[in-house]
């Protein structure tokens, strides 16, 4: 009896994992086509589901907006951040914030659902009319700039880690790119 009972829990924690490996999947952009961008993709988690989330979208402006962030810990919890995170994102109106605002707000919604996650983060305003990136970064690896033969540029973080312990200051830099450029952007996972 021990047994079958063990191995009905295993088998409903499997399909529960494969439930939630799908709905992170689809809280993943199904596309690559944003006008005047070329994007590359590559999401592979250590585990059936993950902290690691990043997102983007064409905004109504023109501007293009991406996300990419690493959240504490691993498995489910993480995972449950992240679709948190995302809602956030989805309810922001990005067309009366800055970069460094942004990442705030999401501080702020974090406080609201937990006390011992924390994520890196990033977050890239791209306007490819004026060839300009305004970025901030809440403690993430640094995302790199490549402009031709040139060597990287690393765009450094400009405030700390994003969580509900945190009270910070998230500013936000501008910078210009020429025609060109590759932005590459990754967590450690």
């Amino acid at each position: 009896e021990r047994t079958k009972e063990i191995k009905a829990k295993s088998e409903t924690m499997s399909r529960e994992l494969e439930l939630a490996t799908e709905v992170q999947q689809a809280m993943l952009p199904t596309t690559t086509e944003i006008d005047k961008l070329q994007l590359a993709t590559l999401y592979r988690p250590c585990h059936e589901v993950s902290g690691d989330l990043y997102d983007y979208a064409e905004l109504p402006d023109g501007r293009i907006f991406i996300f990419i962030a690493d959240i504490s810990g691993h498995g489910v919890p993480s995972a449950l951040v992240g679709a948190m995170c995302k809602m956030s994102l989805g309810s922001q109106d990005f067309s009366r914030t800055n970069a460094g605002d942004i990442l705030k707000k999401l501080s702020e919604a974090m406080k609201q659902v937990t006390t011992n996650h924390y994520l890196t983060g990033v977050v890239l305003l791209i306007d490819p009319n004026a060839r300009t990136i305004e970025f901030a970064n809440g403690g993430h690896i640094p995302c790199l700039l490549q402009s031709g033969k040139a060597s990287f540029l690393p765009l450094e973080a400009t405030g700390t880690v994003i969580g509900s312990f945190i009270t910070a200051p998230y500013e936000f830099k501008k910078i210009a790119y020429p025609a060109g450029t590759r932005l590459i952007l990754f967590t450690d996972g």
